[in-house]
């Protein structure tokens, strides 16, 4: 290779060189990753020549449709002749079968709506988890139901009294017989257990097997009891009752159905207190004048009509109403019927998907009509004038970025296989140079270009927001799970602070591999990759210290046994105290006259030694002088 090839300057220059292309690279893959992106929000896809012809089109009709469909079930679901009544029964069980609203109390168990959605939002908000529940098995096979509080004032005051018949034959002993007031243990020993909602028998064994309940006279009122840990605080009175458990009490169809009944009010009030906040914070997002989307949904079978547009609300124009929603100009549309083959549509679109759309709210039968349009003249500034904007921003950017991405990649491939031939030479000789790194440890100088990279990623993960997508919210509220009808629509930005923040993070990483790889490549030209590395030196003093111990195993057995027993004693002494005492001073004793016999016996072979071979003695005593 030509020697200006291998000068400091043309090193320099193409470590310049990698760092900017990888700066472009990066640049331009997130550009590509949001290019061919399927997420929620992506901008431009392949092939594409219009917005209207892109995915982020297609995907922010669906979910236009998606939210209308919605909506009107929620609407269909809570008003009743077309009005919306906070005081409405809700009956539980009945919701919890089939979601629909009677306003009958038909199971027994119902609420208002209003309270219904205020329970519901606390419990999607906040942990309402309750004291347990005491179940207690009457004679006849049925259940009474206690709050923990009224079953706690029932024992301390006597109305129940808890019996053991093992105690009570003699079968088992009382675990508190021997305290100052057995009877007051008892009972709170009792409260204790049911409160942790444990087993009594697995906690007190024998002695609690089979306990009951009487009276204060003595008379046998519950066969078993036991605690119920599934239960939630009611912030809502029931109709016709103080609380849950007294209608789960005074209705037979109820009893021993408490697992169902608290099951199906959580149910409830969750998704109740979802839809009332989609019907009460709705805003007017699909209204007519506020939205360049179109909708007109026919439910044959009821002759109704759901639109936003005031000329379309006539259902026996339902047809005629079509074709001008179709033939409207600057049209997108799609038509959904039963059966896929009545489909229709102007866009590039999956049939079988856009029927899903439309049957998965469970709104009509299997006579529908569902039609929806958008005017891409855009003479609304919605969400579609807004994702058309950032396609027009971003779409002109996609193919520059796809060319930059492939001549930067090949350009920064080219420069690092230049780097890495002329790695450790020089012009003016043939020698190959480590420098002071390449002489680290392998795998500290691994670490040291792995770790601060490491560093870089958590800072910048834990400080940066990240580039992408801007919500574009279509209302305003403070309930929790409203993000996912509110935030659904997206535009894509890539802010001056992004470029930075991506170019910053593509030169430090540049920086930190060219380091590794360039020495890396030096190492292994001058062939110290293994021979200088950490590994290798770990495993030649254990090969040492394997072959010195094998070769002296008659003596190392001895230290190591020894040592064993030395440690162990010891160990044994400091968690069984002085009941080892003895045992641990033999141990010492032993293991001094094992050292003094082995100085001894050093001694002795060393003065045999100067006896057989006194020339050597006497040479290293001169050398020594």
């Amino acid at each position: 290779m030509k020697s200006w090839a291998k000068k400091p300057f043309t090193k320099a220059a193409l470590s310049v060189i990698a760092v900017g292309m990888s700066i472009i690279v990066c640049l331009s893959g997130v550009m590509l990753i949001y290019k061919i992106n399927d997420s929620e929000g992506k901008v431009v896809g392949v092939g594409e020549s219009s917005y209207e012809e892109s995915g982020a089109f297609e995907q922010r009709m669906g979910d236009a449709s998606r939210n209308v469909l919605e909506r009107i079930r929620v609407k269909e679901q809570l008003e009743a002749d077309g009005k919306y009544d906070p005081n409405r029964l809700v009956d539980v069980i009945a919701y919890d079968k089939d979601g629909k609203i009677s306003g009958k109390n038909e199971s027994g168990l119902a609420y208002r709506l209003s309270d219904i959605a205020e329970w519901g939002m606390k419990y999607n908000q906040s942990d309402l988890s309750a004291e347990n529940v005491v179940v207690c098995e009457k004679t006849d096979g049925t259940y009474h139901y206690y709050y923990m509080d009224e079953f706690k004032n029932l024992l301390k005051n006597n109305g129940l009294k808890p019996v053991f018949p093992n105690i009570e034959s003699g079968a088992a002993e009382d675990p508190f017989a021997g305290y100052g007031d057995p009877e007051s243990e008892t009972i709170q020993s009792v409260l204790g257990v049911l409160q942790e909602g444990y087993d009594l028998e697995d906690t007190f064994g024998m002695a609690y097997a089979g306990a009951k309940l009487t009276d204060k006279e003595g008379k046998l009122l519950y066969t078993d009891f036991w605690a119920f840990t599934d239960v939630i605080q009611e912030t809502a009175v029931p109709d016709g009752a103080e609380n849950l458990l007294q209608v789960v009490n005074d209705t037979p169809e109820l009893n021993g159905k408490l697992s169902e009944v608290y099951e199906a009010v959580i149910n409830t009030i969750s998704n109740l207190a979802v839809s009332v906040d989609i019907y009460e914070t709705g805003g007017d997002l699909w209204t007519e004048g506020n939205t360049n989307y179109t909708y007109l949904i026919a439910d044959r079978s009821a002759k109704k009509v759901y639109t936003n547009n005031s000329e379309y609300t006539d259902f026996t124009k339902l047809e005629d109403n079509i074709e001008a929603l179709k033939n409207a100009e600057h049209s997108k549309y799609v038509i959904v019927k039963p059966k896929l083959g009545d489909f229709e549509s102007n866009l590039d679109v999956s049939a079988s998907e856009w029927k899903n759309i439309v049957q998965a709210q469970e709104i009509f039968g299997e006579d529908f009509v569902f039609a929806a349009a958008v005017d891409t003249s855009y003479p609304i500034q919605d969400v579609f004038y807004d994702g058309a904007k950032a396609y027009a921003t971003y779409a002109p950017y996609a193919k520059i970025a796809g060319i930059s991405f492939i001549l930067s990649a090949l350009v920064l491939l080219i420069a690092l296989i230049w780097l890495g031939v002329v790695a450790g030479r020089r012009a003016d000789d043939k020698e190959l140079h480590l420098n002071a790194f390449d002489r680290w440890k392998t795998e500290i100088g691994a670490a040291a270009v792995i770790v601060p990279w490491i560093f870089l990623m958590f800072a910048i993960g834990s400080n940066w927001s990240g580039f992408g997508y801007q919500a574009v919210s279509y209302y305003d509220t403070d309930f929790e799970y409203a993000w996912h009808y509110g935030n659904m629509y997206y535009t894509f930005s890539l802010t001056a602070a992004d470029v930075a923040v991506i170019s910053f993070f593509a030169t430090f990483t540049m920086i930190l591999f060219l380091i590794g790889y360039l020495s890396l490549v030096r190492r292994i030209k001058g062939k110290t990759l293994w021979k200088n590395s950490l590994l290798r030196w770990i495993l030649n003093v254990a090969v040492k210290g394997w072959t010195l111990f094998w070769e002296n195993r008659n003596i190392t057995v001895k230290v190591i046994l020894l040592l064993i027993g030395f440690v162990g004693v010891h160990w044994l002494m400091a968690i069984f105290g002085s009941a080892f005492l003895i045992l641990a001073f033999a141990v010492d004793v032993a293991a001094a006259v094992f050292l003094i016999k082995w100085a001894v016996e050093k001694d002795r072979i060393k003065k045999e030694s100067r006896r057989s071979h006194p020339v050597i003695w006497n040479t290293r005593s001169h050398v020594k002088k």
